[in-house]
């Protein structure tokens, strides 16, 4: 793992934090900032990544390991590159956001997943559908039982980038 400061062009100059490790041939980055969805986006694209897209639980326990472990992220959401579209929740960025790959039905009783995913305990919710949802790594303060929740797509949160 290499900590380091970078410097955001994107906005009024200012120095952040950044933590960033490798699994299984790809980069992840977790810059030290809380940006919306879209302002997200487009830091992930700006430094030629994506937001994260998280296809098995070997990615998901390391992941939730390295947000959790020295990041100290627990009791926080952590924005990833899934969003509902048509009723379906989609992962929008990187490999699988161009094969437009389904995590999982929109309905709270319904978990059938073509691909991984793994939802906190009783989500996805309804109460952010109306609001253009995207797609957090949530994990508990006592860092057991991560998954993934439904959240609204304007207020800031930390993200994580993928390579």
């Amino acid at each position: 793992m290499f900590s380091f400061f970078i410097l955001l062009l994107s906005s009024p100059i200012s120095f952040v934090s950044c933590e960033t490790t490798t699994f299984n041939g790809h980069i992840y980055e977790f810059l030290e900032m809380k940006e919306d969805m879209q302002t997200a986006r487009t830091i992930a694209k700006e430094r030629g990544g994506y937001l994260a897209t998280i296809t098995d639980q070997n990615e998901f326990d390391f992941i939730v390991s390295f947000l959790s472990g020295s990041l100290g992220l627990n009791g926080k959401d952590v924005l990833l590159g899934g969003e509902l579209v048509n009723s379906f929740w989609r992962w929008t960025s990187g490999p699988e956001g161009d094969a437009n790959v389904t995590i999982s039905a929109s309905k709270r009783d319904v978990y059938d997943c073509p691909v991984y995913c793994n939802w906190y305990l009783y989500y996805p919710t309804n109460a952010a559908w109306n609001r253009s949802p995207v797609l957090s790594l949530y994990i508990p303060p006592d860092g057991k039982n991560a998954g993934f929740r439904d959240v609204e797509t304007t207020p800031k949160y930390y993200f994580l980038i993928e390579w």
